[in-house]
């Protein structure tokens, strides 16, 4: 839980940024491999922020704050515990197809995980093509049927600078 309040704490001094919504935070089984011992559940949460970054120098900023927790992206597998793990979701319109940088994250479609909270902060934001539909329509036809349950964890958002 501290990583998550951490990475809000550095999400709200982002040049330009403030943090217009965050989520509750939702705990989701976590994804192993088969025969791989168990793994705590994972805390997942979505913030809507404001920033005047470009999206590419914004994921440069995410990934640094993973670093800073401990995240070695060289030195990591597939399915493994992570420190922290921050996705960019959507930027505005925006619509980036590159090998650094995909937007909207071509998987929150198929993410309950992702889904189920960014839908308390905006059910109607509408996510650009290619699935060019709100939250609500996603979530109501999102395939993941994993559980996840609110958790009783709440990130507190840094007063504005």
């Amino acid at each position: 839980m501290a990583n998550l309040q951490y990475a809000v704490e550095q999400l709200g001094c982002l040049p330009g940024g403030s943090i217009n919504g965050v989520s509750p935070v939702y705990e989701s089984a976590a994804h192993v491999m088969p025969g791989a011992p168990p793994q705590p559940a994972y805390l997942n949460a979505v913030l809507h922020i404001q920033t005047s970054l470009q999206p590419r120098a914004l994921l440069r900023r995410c990934l640094n704050i993973e670093s800073a927790r401990g995240r070695n992206r060289k030195l990591e597998q597939r399915w493994q515990a992570r420190t922290l793990d921050i996705d960019l979701l959507c930027c505005s319109n925006t619509q980036i197809d590159g090998s650094d940088l995909t937007l909207p994250h071509p998987r929150i479609a198929e993410r309950l995980f992702v889904l189920l909270p960014l839908s308390e902060i905006d059910m109607d934001l509408h996510i650009p093509p290619p699935f060019d539909r709100n939250v609500r329509y996603l979530l109501e036809h999102c395939p993941d049927q994993s559980s996840i349950k609110r958790s009783a964890h709440i990130l507190k958002v840094p007063e504005s600078r």
